[in-house]
């Protein structure tokens, strides 16, 4: 690609997608899974119902004009806002619609990542916070329906698949104890780049809406020289040639 393309792409994505999460849909703008607990903890589960589709749409436009951002909280966002939208149509109970909820976003985790057993434990440990059965039963149900019905039209293959490997000297547990103490202050420093990063852009004396136009071009900067960050990032990580 032209360098001036990947320079604009995310640019110009941001500048779709700033107006539309500013002036229509205010929960998409954050991490996503946050948002559904806020919206569990404080309106019991009641999400608004266009959520879904602009979530898609939102999602589909930053992922696919290059921009770094991972499929994992818009996924939730959107199976939570259309279990929400269901429970609501139907007009059940608000600790029933929290159970709608949870079931969407099992559904959603279980669905792209292949993973019904994750997307089962994610919605009842991390969102509901409950394992009584009335909720685990139909979670369960929606995370294996999901999956059958990806399995289906996607195939059967993990999202993220772990290279083989061996153990040959019991020498070896002491570099994994070191990779796991890198990989932990990693983590730590990447978490805190990222919320001062967002403490900066939310004092910009620009228009709110106009803030992802200014991180695409930050963006496509990067994918100048560092093209490997275009996407969602799983092919970079699947692949085993250097860079």
């Amino acid at each position: 690609m032209p360098f001036w393309e990947k320079l604009l792409f995310p640019a110009l994505a941001g500048l779709v997608v700033g107006p539309i999460i500013h002036f229509w849909a205010r929960e998409a703008k954050g991490h996503g899974v946050p948002e559904i607990m806020e919206a569990l903890v404080v309106r019991g589960g009641r999400i608004r119902a266009r959520l879904t589709v602009l979530q898609m749409l939102v999602s589909a436009i930053c992922i696919g004009s290059g921009s770094s951002v991972g499929r994992e909280g818009p996924i939730v966002m959107i199976g939570s806002s259309a279990g929400s939208m269901v429970g609501q149509l139907l007009r059940v109970p608000q600790e029933r619609l929290r159970t709608f909820v949870g079931c969407g976003a099992a559904a959603g985790i279980a669905a792209t990542f292949n993973a019904p057993i994750a997307g089962v434990l994610f919605a009842v440990e991390i969102l509901l916070s409950d394992f009584r059965l009335e909720r685990f039963s139909p979670i369960v149900l929606s995370s294996v329906t999901a999956t059958t019905v990806a399995r289906k039209y996607l195939g059967d293959f993990p999202a993220l698949k772990a290279p083989s490997y061996s153990l040959v000297s019991l020498h070896e547990y002491s570099f994994y104890l070191l990779l796991g103490v890198i990989a932990g202050l990693i983590g730590v420093l990447f978490i805190e780049v990222l919320y001062r990063s967002e403490d900066l852009f939310a004092r910009l004396p620009l228009p709110e809406y106009l803030h992802p136009f200014i991180g695409g071009l930050i963006m496509g900067g990067f994918l100048v020289g560092v093209p490997y960050v275009f996407g969602v990032g799983y092919g970079t990580v699947r692949s085993t040639r250097p860079f």
